[in-house]
């Protein structure tokens, strides 16, 4: 008994060495240093082995992972200051580029008062939004970004892996802009398929960049999206003519990933002038003419 008790612990032991040399494991799918939320990493354990009478068995186990958001600070355009007149509305079109790797919400903020003014008062009556909600994925591996203008397709981590089928990807829908390498482009459709781990996003760049070139795994394609910032100019200037007044109104953005650098805009207003020019002849002296000629003049400035 106690040989075939060992006998058995040996071809047990054999069978173990065997099930160890013969395990498998596949590769994680679709996972980057810069995956996109909600991506699914997939990954599969197959065992292949042999009982002591050589009957061979296999066996397989599959553990999803779910990518989390990883919020980021979002990009803030600064757009150009204007000139306008006392009691106009001026209107400064921003634009905002989610950097996370999924949908975020970005918060628009302007504080409760103007800052500098010179010679003038004003208030920035209100942004069109405070919060914008931009979509954000990234590309699932090396592929081509066609800046020519013309539609081409980007594969992407798949947000529906184990959802419902929708009509957009981590908030990316048809009609959006979004940027890649700092392009922008056009959304055309979005292939978002229960099940699949990729999805595609059709797109189109919005204008004609260049040539074709080769985007890397993991690049950041983030929706940009637009607000306003309305800003009121009451009051009255300085009766200098050539005294400019100005009002300073001050945006910023944040993301739960943090704030973005603030931009100021600053409206000139310039307070309108008349020059009156006189000019006097000597009607005793007609006909006289070039440097001869006795015109005078007489300047004076009507502010």
């Amino acid at each position: 008994m106690t040989f075939l008790s060992n006998f058995k612990k040996g071809m047990l032991h054999v069978a173990a060495l065997a099930l160890i040399a013969s395990v498998g494991m596949a590769l994680p799918q679709l996972a980057s240093a810069n995956s996109a939320a909600n991506a699914t990493i997939k990954n599969t354990v197959i065992v292949n082995y042999e009982d002591a009478n050589a009957n061979a068995f296999s066996a397989e186990d599959i553990v999803l992972v779910t990518v989390n958001l990883v919020s980021a600070i979002a990009t803030l355009s600064a757009p150009a200051d204007q000139y306008s007149a006392v009691g106009a509305t001026v209107t400064y079109v921003y634009t905002v580029t989610n950097n996370s790797n999924g949908l975020d919400d970005v918060t628009i903020s302007t504080p409760a008062a103007p800052g500098t003014q010179t010679n003038l008062t004003g208030t920035v009556t209100s942004t069109s939004v405070t919060t914008l909600a931009l979509g954000g994925t990234t590309l699932s591996g090396a592929q081509t970004i066609d800046i020519t203008a013309a539609p081409f397709n980007i594969t992407v981590p798949n947000d529906a892996y184990t959802a419902a089928s929708d009509s957009s990807m981590n908030g990316i829908a048809a009609g959006n802009t979004v940027v890649i390498d700092g392009y922008t482009f056009t959304v055309n459709t979005v292939t978002d398929t229960l099940g699949n781990l990729e999805g595609t996003i059709n797109l189109t760049a919005t204008q004609n960049f260049g040539a074709a070139y080769t985007g890397t795994a993991g690049t950041q394609v983030g929706e940009q999206g637009t607000f306003n910032l309305l800003v009121n100019l009451t009051g009255s200037v300085v009766t200098d003519p050539l005294q400019a007044a100005l009002l300073v109104a001050t945006v910023t953005t944040s993301t739960p990933g943090g704030t973005s650098p603030t931009d100021d805009t600053t409206t000139y207003i310039e307070n309108p002038n008349v020059t009156i020019v006189k000019r006097v002849r000597n009607v005793t002296t007609a006909g006289l003419t070039g440097a001869t000629d006795p015109y005078t003049f007489a300047t004076k400035v009507y502010a």
